[in-house]
């Protein structure tokens, strides 16, 4: 016992020698040499405990002790768990650094050995050439700078202007690779890249361009020499948001200034159901005189300054009232070959006669239209200011002039034939009074 305690009072002096420049005490011990050799082992154990502790500001335990060191040169430190608060070494370098559950915050050391893991500021750095202190920043010697004062990451320049900035050496391009996984798929790689040769922004998937941005801000989609602020080779444009019933899907606008309201353009619009889209097309002729201008239905009819619900192939209405509209034409023809006919019948005199006293007892009237009374209701009401009109009233003519077909119109067609049928009767007649001696 008594020997195993002259041993540690030796320890403890030595150490005290070592740790706080203590003056030098001098104690005659009758040691054979396997004592001398315990010791000298026991002494550099502690000595080599020492070698791979942290300089702190405060105490912190690592491994389960806390020290009070300054050290000279390191081997390996590991945290366990808690913080690091300093490391320092800056006349020194440092072979291995980890912090398995904890963080290091402060990291002063004029290098890290190459391919070690080091948290500054609790942010894991991982080391490919080794670290740098540089004030504030932490960087790789050779090509990342990290601005912990500014959070800006920089590769290849160590003054990055921008939260993320890659530089390429000079003449060469800056390339972004994306990859999903580490296997040898190609089509899971994707590459965006600043092009040194012409300052174009390009995107791949492997070796196959896809879009590219021209400096002078031309995009092109497979095409990697666009003539126009956007052009697409070899497919298709969609435009549309699914959207929900009766509202618009998309819309291709073109503007004559800034301000959104002033456009000509042209829209989908979703109707009743996923299955009804319109098309419509809008013009801009000065702050009162835009809107839409023509429409094509879902079901193919077309509807000139659109109001109310087309009832026919082609309805031209005024923008206020269903069909108000006036078309100009040196002519309007229908098709009347034979060849394009069938169920050919020509009616008897007797036929004729009836649409004869038809003719009579038509009742040709002068009215004006009624107008919707807003764009979004199908409510007609009168309009006092409206242009007179001259013609006949569906409920007052003759069934000759009433057909199905017509959806509750009349039919210049029909109107022209019946009187080309009463007029040959009257022909008949005159020709009678004539052949009477």
């Amino acid at each position: 016992m008594l020997r195993r305690s002259l041993l540690i009072a030796a320890l403890i002096l030595s150490l005290g020698h070592k740790l706080f420049g203590a003056s030098e005490r001098r104690i005659s011990l009758d040691l054979d040499q396997a004592d001398v050799s315990a010791i000298n082992q026991n002494f550099n154990n502690i000595n080599n405990e020492l070698r791979n502790m942290v300089h702190k500001t405060s105490t912190e335990t690592i491994h389960g002790y806390k020290y009070f060191i300054n050290p000279v040169d390191f081997g390996t430190v590991t945290a366990d768990s808690g913080t690091i608060t300093s490391f320092n070494a800056t006349s020194a370098s440092v072979t291995n650094l980890t912090a398995t559950t904890g963080t290091i915050n402060n990291i002063v050391s004029s290098s890290i050995g190459t391919d070690q893991v080091a948290y500054s500021n609790g942010t894991k750095l991982v080391g490919s050439s080794g670290f740098t202190n540089n004030g504030s920043t932490l960087a790789y010697t050779t090509s990342a700078t990290f601005a912990t004062s500014s959070g800006n990451v920089g590769i290849g320049t160590t003054s990055p202007e921008s939260k993320l900035e890659v530089q390429g050496l000079e003449g060469a391009d800056a390339a972004l690779t994306l990859d999903a996984d580490d296997g040898d798929d190609n089509a899971d790689t994707w590459f965006i890249t600043s092009q040194a040769s012409d300052n174009d922004l390009t995107i791949k998937n492997h070796t196959t361009e896809l879009m590219r941005l021209n400096d002078d801000g031309k995009v092109g989609i497979n095409t990697t020499s666009p003539n126009e602020k956007l052009e697409v080779v070899g497919g298709n444009i969609i435009i549309g948001q699914g959207g929900s019933n009766n509202t618009s899907i998309g819309f291709y606008k073109f503007g004559t200034g800034s301000a959104d309201d002033r456009f000509s353009g042209i829209e989908g619009f979703r109707g009743a159901d996923a299955a009804q889209i319109d098309l419509r097309f809008y013009t801009y002729g000065g702050d009162g005189d835009h809107g839409e201008r023509v429409r094509i239905q879902n079901n193919g009819k077309v509807h000139i300054r659109p109001s109310g619900t087309p009832d026919v192939e082609l309805e031209i209405s005024n923008g206020a009232s269903t069909g108000g509209g006036t078309a100009h034409a040196a002519s309007f023809a229908a098709h009347s070959s034979r060849d394009l006919k069938s169920h050919i019948r020509y009616l008897n005199n007797g036929e004729k006669l009836v649409l004869y006293n038809d003719v009579k007892n038509l009742k040709p009237a002068e009215f004006r239209y009624k107008i919707h009374r807003s764009s979004t209701t199908d409510e007609l009401i009168e309009d006092p200011t409206g242009p007179l009109r001259n013609g006949l009233i569906l409920e007052d003519v003759p069934p000759s002039l009433r057909k199905p077909y017509d959806n509750d119109a009349i039919s210049l067609n029909d109107q022209v034939f019946i009187l080309q049928a009463a007029i040959q009767v009257l022909i008949q007649k005159v020709e009678a009074l004539e052949a009477r001696p």
